[in-house]
């Protein structure tokens, strides 16, 4: 077996690796690299893949480079999203390969930080693995999870009464939910995410141009815009990142007079409908910033708080001087 740090990878290979995963994300395919390696400045994709004597993929793990003036971290994978090692197995010994491989990597470049999240579901790393890059902080946190059966109106009696009064609303108001693609409906998406953000104690805005990159990808589709219209007028939007068994809604935007209509829980209600029709297992609502609000929308969808396991570490400089950050804006 050999570990090596790539650029490139073989699109069928990673994909193959991805099915065999037990645990993975939609994040962690090759078009959510690509396309935030396409549209972030200082962003570069790379990969350490673990390859047998065949050339087949054992396992890997996606990483982005960021580099900003002389600071430079990896990250699996950014914009609050899911990473961290592809096993084709759950094999402790090819899973410490990997993350002695990536040792390696981060004191060889001189790397400053390093942050990985993992998919739900995921286990922790045991100790012996983990120690392997120093000292290394986990920090739980969580996300909601839908799980799927085949037959919507199960899921749609798994609602909150509440839930379902407000999309029967929705409905009568005419509302009508399509999929979209192309520059244009990405720009709008944007913009009413924008304007819906502004409300999001601590959120920094997603840039316009990896939206343009993730619809836009040349690949094989992993993403669609989803939009709630009334009357021809676009009143909701989101898009949901997709692989074999989840999706993603992971940005989403509305306009004030929708809210007071339900069309935000519409909209989410009918890209959950296709999920089903698709036959995926699990919608990933994602976490909620702390926002009871945000969480309540996740639960009266019937969806279940998840943990995750977020793995920070930092270098002896990056980590003088996150306190000395810390320090400034507390003074």
């Amino acid at each position: 077996m050999k570990v090596e740090l790539v650029s490139s990878i073989s699109t069928a290979l990673w994909a193959d690796l991805l099915n065999r995963c037990p645990r993975k994300s939609p994040f962690q395919r090759e078009g959510w690299a690509r396309a935030l390696a396409a549209s972030v400045r200082g962003f570069d994709c790379l990969w350490l893949v673990a390859t047998d004597s065949g050339g087949s993929y054992l396992g890997g793990i996606p990483l982005i480079r960021e580099r900003k003036y002389l600071f430079r971290r990896y990250l699996s994978m950014p914009y609050g999203t899911c990473g961290g090692p592809v096993l084709a197995e759950e094999d402790e010994g090819l899973m410490a390969d990997l993350v002695g491989a990536l040792a390696r990597l981060l004191a060889e470049s001189k790397t400053h930080s390093f942050f990985c999240a993992l998919p739900p579901f995921s286990k922790p790393w045991p100790d012996h693995i983990s120690s392997m890059l120093g000292k290394i902080t986990a920090i739980e946190s969580s996300t909601h999870v839908l799980r799927l059966t085949d037959d919507f109106d199960s899921i749609w009696m798994g609602y909150q009464k509440r839930n379902r009064n407000i999309i029967r609303k929705a409905v009568k108001s005419g509302a009508v939910a399509r999929v979209v693609s192309g520059v244009k409906p990405a720009e709008t998406l944007y913009r009413l995410y924008r304007d819906l953000a502004r409300n999001w104690h601590g959120h920094v805005p997603h840039p316009l141009s990896l939206v343009e990159a993730c619809v836009t990808y040349p690949g094989r589709p992993f993403a669609q815009i989803w939009q709630a219209v009334i009357e021809d007028e676009v009143h909701g939007s989101l898009l949901a990142i997709y692989d074999d068994q989840e999706v993603f809604p992971w940005l989403m935007g509305s306009t004030p007079y929708s809210r007071t209509l339900g069309v935000n829980n519409f909209l989410v209600s009918e890209m959950i409908r296709d999920a089903c029709n698709r036959g995926l297992a699990r919608v990933n609502l994602g976490g909620s910033m702390g926002d009871p609000g945000i969480e309540h929308f996740k639960r009266a969808l019937g969806a279940e708080k998840t943990p995750v396991t977020h793995y920070v570490w930092d270098s002896r400089f990056a980590a003088v001087a996150r306190r000395a950050r810390g320090f400034i804006r507390r003074g």
